[in-house]
Parts: C-alpha cells; structure tokens; sequence
C-alpha cells in the first residue's frame, strides 16, 4: 500500500466556500495552500475566483455610489456610464488580483528554491598549496566551492575549509579525504586541525579506524609516521569509536591524546598541539638565519613562523661551557653579507626553536663553504635536531667523499654522484622531504646542489619519519654539532650562510630563486 498523499477531491460549491472564507479572511492554512495550487492548476477553479472576485469589486462599487448619491434620481444615461466605469473596475481589481496571486507564487517557489539550493562549503588554498578536487557529479564547481561527495587530494600547502555550521579545519598535505556531509569529513592519510563551535557540536570526522565525534571543541587528528591515527585535543572534548564495534568508545578532553593503528587499539600519548598548523597563512611558514651580524654571540632569525625573532641561534660551546667564546671569529664574509665561520674547536651555534616533526612535509636550504685544510669529520651536520633514536633524529651533512647525507640516525640517504667541496667555493645546499613515501615505503627525500636535483641512494633497512621534537629529551635545532654525548659529539669545521628551514615543499624551481637572489616568490609557475 502506498504511503503517497492521495488528491484532494472538492465540488465547485465548496470551491465557492473556500473563496469566501479568503474574502472574510477567515480561510485555513490547508485551504489557502489548497486553493493557491489550483488557481495556478485548475482552469475551473481559476474562472470561479476571478468570476467572484469581479462580482465583489461591483458589489463594493454599487455601495460606493449608493453612499454618494444617497436618493437623489440618476438619468438612465449615468447609470449606463456608472455601469461601464464598474466594468472597467472590475477589470483592474481582476488584472491586480493575477498580479498579486503570481507575486505570491514567484516568492513561493523563490523560497523553495532557497531551501533546495545547495549549501556549500568553502575551501580557501594557501599559494604554495597543489590539491586536486573530484566533484561527485563531474560537474565544475564554482571557484573554492565544494559539495558533499566532493573528493580532495593534497599533495603539499595548507587548505581551509569552512562548513555551513562554522566549523573550520585546516588540512596540511599531503592528504587524501571527501566531504561525506555538511557535518561530516572522511580523512586516510595527512594532518588536520579542526574548529568547531557551538553550533557545529557533532561534527564528525571518518577513518578506518574510527569516528571522531566533536562534543564541542578544537582538536587535531594527523596520520604519523608509524601509520598510527593520532587524535589530539587542546579544548573541549571528543569521543573516538572504533571501527570494530567490540571496542570500546572513549571520550579524551582538553590535553589529552591517544594513537590508534589500524585495529583501532589506542595508547595514550602527550598532547602536542604544535604538531599541526593552526593558523591558516598564505605562504610557507619559514625561519631564515642570514649570519648577518651577531649581537654578543647571537645571531638573529627571521621569517612567518610565530614567534620567529625569538629563535636566533646563539653560539654555544659544545664541552667546556665556561670557556669564554670569541664572538668575532665565528663571523666571516659570506656568500651575502656575513656567515657563521666554525672551526671545529667545540664551538656551534644553537636555537630554542624544536624543528619540523614527526612526518611533517620540511625543506632546508642554505649556502655551505670548506675551507683549505679544514678537517670534516665525516658526519658532522651542518643543521641537526631531534633524538639519537631511530627516525627520531634529522641532520644534514657531508660525508668525507662529498656526498651530501640526510640521516635519521640509521644508515643515512645520500647523493650519488661525490662533489668536491674542499676548493673554497660556496655551494648551495638544499634537502626536501616531502612527507610522503616512496614505492618501497622509505620516506621520499630529494638532494639538490647548486639548485640541481641529484640521484639519491636510500638506506639499507626501512626507516620511517617521525622526528621528534616534543619530548623532554629531543635537542632543539642546532647549526655544526651532531647530537651525540660527550666525547662523540663533534663540532663542524665550515662556514655557514643563509639557511633557511620551511615548513613544506620547496620545488628545484623555487631552489634555484633562493640560490640567485637570497629571496624567495612562493607564486613561481
């Protein structure tokens, strides 16, 4: 039997009444909503109206002149012309009554039409951002506009999203996820930082290995380097469910965090909200340390990440640190203005800033120059931070041969091709890590010398990205001084200039700017 609303069957006399009831204005909502239709549908119904509705202007015009002539004759004649001048009333009072009922039905269907129209939502791209957007329907949509079904790949830069309810996330690439509804995201791989307010509260975010379900918070998921699903809270709360329903569902509140694999079993681990970009920013976030000038031993820093003038790198001894430094020799000319002249006497240069962690997307980059006679202790990076455990730790360096050598404390990735460093010359560094992984499950690293991108051979034994650079015992960003203890720590014989670390994915065209001019265009084609 069929649930569908059956036609409502009515005579002409209860048409009639209908009517009238519109003319006392006593008419119910389910007679006008009625009688609305049928004018628009039903000839017969439409004739009766307009039929009545000229009958009541020549009632209400008879009464008129009724009460203007009161008993006084009237010669057939202005009858007649009374007549005619009803006629032409009624007319008016018709053509007025269409024009408002089809007013009435063009505000009608225009508020339909405003319940039915979609409601997007709004992405906005930072300029270094390349995403792909798959709409559900193949159909283009309008400039940062998206629907539910949409799918969107990141391969590098920040993406904003802004949903009907006023929830925002800031999704870091590279990431994969699709817009299930205007309150739920489904997310396989990235990092993501979520806004939620009040009248978002449910918002919900879909992975395989379960829901997060917003009770009214701010928090942040991110796939580590471990493939674990970790869910960080900083306001509020949020309820986790498990994929496998046997699991039990937990709620975490404000400072609270847990990893999940991909059964879903979670371990609580420490909230660290400074593993995700919270604030949405145009370009690349970036620290810079020119080695201009140096105030008592400390060298300033610059550039778009918070808090960045407080991240100057100050020199350091490594073993002896009562010794008294002699600022000015560490400074020489260099490749622009001044450099960081180390001598491998102990002495380096250190800033308070933690690093890029975990399996977060990094470039470094930056001028490097050996001097005649120098001594190169093999390993001795020009730029380390993090834990001497594997995949924990990240450091660049030369190797004796000339191979420039990114290591995460196990066997390191490292150029191919040898290059002569040792003529006095200064040549251009850079590393890039993408944040993603390669056909083989190694982290995806590239070389570049002199802005040219060089074959790199990857280590023996898989090796995952997960920097640390939160925990009590993970070294802040050092420049010309490994991390080992003691005796095995060792400080780099070389001069230093203009590095740059960002946040993200520098390309070889990118490179090569920052190589030439010291500057860099984040629009380049």
């Amino acid at each position: 039997m069929s649930n569908q609303q059956q036609p409502r069957l009515i005579s002409l006399d209860q048409v009639e009444k209908i009517i009238q009831d519109l003319e006392d204005g006593v008419i119910s909502d389910r007679d006008l909503m009625w009688l609305k239709e049928n004018i628009k549908s039903n000839p017969d119904v439409r004739s009766l109206y307009f039929q009545h509705m000229e009958l009541v202007a020549l009632l209400k015009r008879d009464v008129q002149i009724r009460d203007d002539l009161g008993s006084i004759p009237v010669s057939a004649v202005r009858l007649g012309m009374e007549r005619r001048k009803m006629a032409v009333t009624s007319l008016v009072v018709g053509l007025a009554a269409i024009l408002l009922l089809s007013f009435g039905f063009f505000l009608f269907h225009v508020s339909n039409r405003q319940v039915q129209e979609p409601t997007w939502v709004l992405m906005e791209q930072s300029g270094d951002a390349l995403c792909t957007v798959t709409t559900s329907d193949g159909e283009m949509r309008p400039n940062g506009q998206l629907l539910p079904g949409d799918s969107i790949q990141i391969e590098q830069g920040l993406v904003k999203f802004l949903f009907p309810s006023g929830v925002e996330a800031l999704i870091e690439g590279p990431s994969d996820l699709k817009l299930i509804a205007k309150t739920e995201l489904s997310m396989q791989r990235g990092a993501a930082w979520f806004r939620v307010p009040e009248a978002g509260h449910g918002f919900t975010v879909t992975t395989d290995r379960a829901q997060i379900i917003d009770l009214g918070t701010e928090f942040g998921l991110r796939f580590d380097g471990d493939e674990k699903l970790q869910v960080h809270v900083n306001q509020g709360k949020v309820r986790v469910e498990p994929a496998l329903q046997a699991m039990e569902q937990i709620e975490l509140k404000q400072n609270q965090a847990m990893a999940f694999n991909i059964y879903g079993q979670g371990e609580s681990i420490k909230a660290e909200p400074s593993l995700f970009r919270r604030t949405f920013t145009d370009s690349m976030p970036y620290l810079h340390w020119s080695f201009d000038h140096q105030n008592q031993g400390r060298f300033a820093a610059d550039g778009t990440i918070p808090g960045a003038a407080g991240f100057g790198a100050s020199l350091q001894r490594l073993h002896s640190r009562t010794k008294r430094i002699d600022a000015p020799k560490y400074e020489t000319a260099g490749r622009f203005g001044s450099a960081l002249a180390l001598h491998g006497d102990g002495v380096y240069a250190a800033s308070a800033f933690a690093g890029i962690g975990e399996n977060a997307p990094r470039s470094v980059a930056a001028w490097i120059r050996h001097r005649k006679n120098c001594e190169r202790h093999n390993i001795t990076p020009y730029c380390a931070w993090g834990v001497r455990k594997k995949g924990k730790l990240w450091q660049i360096s030369f190797s004796d041969e000339g191979r420039l050598k990114t290591s995460l404390m196990e066997r390191p990735f490292e150029t191919i091709q040898a290059q002569d460093t040792m003529q006095q010359e200064w040549v251009h560094i850079a590393v890039v890590y993408t944040g993603r992984v390669d056909d083989d499950g190694f982290p995806e690293i590239y070389h570049y010398l002199n802005g040219k991108r060089q074959a790199v051979s990857k280590p023996d034994e898989l090796c995952k990205m997960k920097t640390d650079n939160f925990t009590k015992s993970a070294l802040p960003v050092r420049f010309g001084a490994s991390l080992g203890p003691g005796a095995d720590s060792r400080t780099l014989d070389a001069d230093m200039d203009e590095l740059y670390l960002f946040r993200g994915i520098l390309s070889e065209k990118q490179i090569q700017q920052l190589m030439k001019t010291n500057h860099l265009d984040f629009f380049l084609d």
